[in-house]
């Protein structure tokens, strides 16, 4: 929520200062259901089980692989309509 809030603060302060601060929306946690399919959460678990937090080059390829595992997961129907749903109502204006 943290992040959501800050864009908007942005987006209120600093639009009317010319400052591109693009339209954006956030999801619940809830839509990160689908962590729970696929043995998704484990996975990325097994990721971070030894992680070395003082070690950056390990961080760096700990991150890309979990970007990865979830980029490369299907979003459940349900969740994927309403965010399509959300950007076509933020790309109306």
């Amino acid at each position: 929520m943290k992040k959501n809030a800050s864009l908007g603060e942005m987006y209120q302060k600093l639009s009317h200062l010319a400052v591109n601060v693009p339209n954006g929306f956030s999801t619940t946690r809830d839509a990160y259901q689908f962590a729970g399919q696929n043995n998704l959460a484990q996975r990325i678990d097994a990721l971070i089980a030894d992680l070395d937090i003082g070690n950056i080059a390990q961080l760096q390829a700990s991150g890309k692989a979990e970007r990865e595992l979830i980029l490369n997961e299907p979003l459940p129907t349900e969740i994927e309509q309403e965010v399509t749903e959300a950007y076509r109502q933020l790309s109306a204006g």
